[in-house]
């Protein structure tokens, strides 16, 4: 299961993913949490909590950086675990997006503190 918390940034959103990005469901709730912050000019999947992409996971993601292109959005990926960071190498798809990991970015358990826009727990 897949829960996605939206946090406000000055000029964008930051998408807290927890749990899995697999095929189905889960595809759906990042999907519509992604599309929703369509008005934003920037926006961050934080990846410190999730623990398993799939191929269609990846499929989406790859779905939704050339969605945000095409409406000059930018698109950025924060703090995968090691586990995922790997799989991103392994399949090259490190060099496709922009990735941060948390040493280079002050993002991840921040988001903590800041009370979300969007919960898809709350659905």
């Amino acid at each position: 299961m897949l829960n996605v918390h939206i946090f406000p940034l000055d000029k964008g959103s930051a998408l807290y993913l927890e749990g899995q990005v697999v095929k189905g469901e889960d595809i759906s709730t990042l999907k519509a949490a992604a599309l929703s912050q369509a008005h934003m000019s920037v926006i961050i999947l934080d990846l410190a909590m999730v623990d398993t992409i799939d191929a269609a996971g990846f499929g989406a993601l790859l779905d939704l950086r050339k969605w945000a292109q095409e409406n000059r959005i930018e698109f950025r990926l924060d703090n995968p675990n090691s586990k995922v960071a790997n799989v991103f190498r392994i399949t090259r798809l490190d060099s496709v997006f922009d990735i941060a990991s948390r040493h280079d970015v002050c993002s991840g358990y921040w988001l903590f503190d800041a009370v979300p826009r969007f919960d898809s727990a709350a659905l």
